[in-house]
């Protein structure tokens, strides 16, 4: 069983997470950690040691958790098993997302429940290594960062479906109007991403919105644009015109109508009268 005398991460900038293939290490053993990555000493499932940045050797001195739970003695080059896993530190910042489904949610202007679709854009990275550690790595060899993207798009997803419709009522602006305010409804989705995200040790570094729209096929689409296409017209001519307006509309149909039944009564009429002669 061979020792090992350096320990370092060999694996590639899209590997998250990386464990070093060897667990036979001694006192003495040095342990190099690169710029950016943060190296965890696993012991029987539990982390008990975290080193940041640079290169040191191995001691009791330097690893005193890690001597406590292997009863080490000092000094010598006494062999001792432990798991070394690398987390690397980086932002990953190109990753598109767009929702699968639409989003049912209320208009905060028009009250019409419509069916949204969301794309955009994030960016991300792991900002407490021990937390992600334990809440997302488990036995996985590497976790990758095609891994780590897929799996928080989904968290990601979740919360925009969540969250967006309460983005719309705060900012208080119709669907239809979504592309004039993309940058605040972004800020309000991303503070509720960043809650999820940092129950995982994640950082969210950036959240954007490409666009927010209504499915053409979608019949909510077309009854948004009537109700909008009333109230514009109520704005133009003015309560008072647009009553009247409606007012002579009403009119015109219950005359109408009118003159029709009286025609109907008066042929009804004429059997009676004759009949009370």
């Amino acid at each position: 069983m061979a020792l090992i005398d350096i320990v370092q991460f060999h694996g590639n900038d899209q590997e998250f997470v990386w464990k070093f293939p060897s667990e036979n290490l001694r006192l003495g053993t040095q342990l190099v950690v690169k710029p950016a990555q943060v190296a965890l000493f696993v012991h029987r499932g539990k982390i008990c040691d975290e080193v940041k940045e640079g290169t040191i050797t191995l001691q009791t001195g330097n690893i005193p958790l890690l001597t406590s739970l292997t009863s080490l003695p000092f000094g010598g080059d006494s062999p001792f098993q432990a798991e070394v896993w690398f987390v690397n530190l980086i932002s990953k910042l190109n990753n598109l997302w767009g929702t699968i489904r639409p989003i049912q949610l209320e208009d905060p202007k028009y009250g019409l429940v419509v069916s949204i679709r969301a794309f955009g854009q994030f960016g991300f990275r792991v900002s407490e290594p021990r937390k992600f550690f334990e809440k997302i790595v488990g036995t996985a060899k590497v976790f990758t960062a095609e891994q780590v993207v897929n799996y928080f798009k989904g968290v990601l997803l979740q919360s925009v479906n969540v969250n967006l419709g309460k983005a719309f009522m705060q900012e208080r602006v119709s669907v239809l109007e979504a592309a004039m305010h993309l940058d605040p409804l972004a800020r309000h989705c991303g503070d509720a991403i960043q809650t999820e995200f940092a129950r995982f040790g994640i950082e969210l570094v950036n959240f954007f919105f490409h666009s927010i729209n209504i499915p053409d096929e979608d019949p909510s689409y077309q009854r948004l644009k009537n109700i909008k296409e009333r109230a514009a017209e109520l704005n133009v001519l003015g309560r008072d015109i647009y009553q009247y307006d409606r007012s002579m509309e009403v009119l015109k149909t219950a005359a109408a109508n009118e003159g029709g039944g009286g025609r109907s009564c008066r042929r009804g009429r004429g059997p009676n009268l004759t009949a009370g002669m």
